[in-house]
């Protein structure tokens, strides 16, 4: 239920999903590094995956990205990333998704 404009040389990834038959394999992380070298205008890419979902988590990380944070939803509907990385990007995770950053 998000939706942001991304600012030039900013790119978001997502609704990755991988066949049964070809999971285990190394495909997804494989993408994800072809994805970046396709893109080399870009300057930061963005992803997410579910909070249980640990082999879309392993997949990012064997593909070199890191995480920064994680997003929760707030009784008020709002959202808060709560930082588990670098504060400097979660901060810009945060103001580029519009959501707080929480201490």
């Amino acid at each position: 239920g998000i939706t942001r404009p991304l600012p030039a040389g900013n790119r978001y990834l997502w609704d990755f999903v991988t066949i049964p038959t070809w999971r285990g394999r190394g495909v997804y992380p494989r993408l994800l590094q072809a994805i970046v070298v396709a893109a080399p205008d870009a300057a930061r890419f963005w992803m997410g995956h579910d909070l249980g979902n640990v082999a879309s988590a392993r997949g990012i990380a064997r593909a070199g990205f890191q995480e920064i944070g994680l997003l929760y939803r707030l009784p008020d509907g709002g959202f808060t990333l709560v930082s588990s990385g670098p504060r400097q990007r979660a901060a810009a995770a945060a103001d580029l998704f519009g959501v707080g950053l929480a201490d």
